[in-house]
């Protein structure tokens, strides 16, 4: 499934952003887009909706997910991989 391909390639291009940045991972996953790590289309799911990205600078830990089908946070969202 191309969402999970996606969150994938987002796990694997958001730590090698903050080893750019000093450790410091990125705010947006636009910022990955700009930094040229990934296409435009990758930070979109299979429903073309933006993925969700969660970063909490604090604690050095992120999450990326889709929010599926319904595009309502549920039970079904599809986390990473």
């Amino acid at each position: 499934m191309r969402t999970n391909t996606h969150i994938r390639l987002l796990m694997q291009a958001i730590p090698t952003s903050a080893l750019f940045n000093a450790g410091i991972l990125p705010e947006t996953l636009e910022a990955l887009v700009t930094e040229g790590l990934i296409g435009q289309e990758i930070i979109r799911d299979g429903w073309e909706r933006p993925f969700v990205y969660e970063v909490d600078h604090e604690h050095g830990t992120y999450a990326v997910r889709s929010l599926g089908a319904d595009g309502i946070p549920s039970e079904d969202d599809i986390p990473k991989p």
